[in-house]
């Protein structure tokens, strides 16, 4: 009877030991599943763009859209602009008062007010664009277009405008203070290039390529002294445009 009690007692000693054994390991199991699920499904959103199942999230789906939308709005509204100032520039063009040699016109006009509202880069563009489109055979520079024209004597100037707008573009962006002043001083810097391109290159094409001699005072009144008044004017007339222009564009987001 004795040795009965003892072999019915074992087996319940056993089962009430395992029963400790389970009852403490199961917290630490039970925490750690959770843990060892989210570095799963961490693991599956890393391998599949933070998708779960290879199905992205609708909200980050969005997103993307969203991003792409705005990329491409905002490309395609800066070659509208680029387009529609390189428009303007062969416009100003056909603006001109003639005097011999080099006529007056208003591109520098919409070249500086190109780089005040476009910035240095897309303010080159448009330069660029306009001169593209003339080399290319449209006469939209002032005496005609194609390739030839680079043995104009006046072709200079329409170089110099390309570093023009990336000067005033660029002195615009640094401008702490946006003022007339500011814009007039930045822009009046920026005709610097197309001063020094524009001389140098009217008097090599005079002296060694139309076999017209000049000296260099008579090109320095032609190409910079009797310019610098209308300069002036232009200079002061775009400056005051982009000063009332720039602050609505920009609260527009059209810049």
């Amino acid at each position: 009877m004795i040795y009965y009690n003892r072999f019915l007692l074992q087996p319940a000693k056993r089962l009430r030991s395992r029963h400790l054994l389970e009852t403490a390991i199961q917290p630490a199991f039970t925490a750690a599943q959770p843990c060892k699920a989210h570095k799963l499904i961490r693991c599956s959103q890393q391998s599949t763009g933070g998708a779960v199942d290879g199905k992205r999230a609708p909200a980050q789906m969005g997103d993307n859209r969203m991003e792409m939308a705005t990329t491409k709005k905002t490309t395609t509204r800066d070659i509208i602009l680029c387009a529609l100032f390189a428009a303007l520039i062969a416009i100003g063009a056909f603006i001109r008062i003639p005097i011999p040699y080099v006529p007056i016109t208003f591109q520098a006009f919409f070249v500086l007010l190109a780089g005040f509202l476009l910035g240095p880069k897309y303010g080159t563009i448009s330069m660029l664009l306009y001169l593209a489109i003339g080399l290319l055979g449209l006469p939209v520079f002032t005496e005609g277009g194609g390739f030839m024209y680079v043995l104009k004597p006046t072709f200079g100037y329409l170089i110099g405008f390309a570093l023009t707008a990336f000067v005033a573009g660029r002195c615009t962006q640094r401008i702490k203070k946006l003022s007339v002043k500011n814009l007039f001083l930045s822009g009046m810097l920026g005709m610097v290039p197309a001063y020094i391109i524009g001389t140098l290159y009217f008097y090599l094409i005079m002296n060694f390529v139309l076999q017209t001699p000049m000296a260099l005072w008579a090109v320095l009144w032609s190409c910079v002294i009797i310019f610098l008044p209308a300069d002036i004017l232009r200079c002061l007339l775009a400056a005051w445009l982009a000063k009332r222009l720039l602050p609505v564009l920009r609260k527009n987001g059209t810049l």
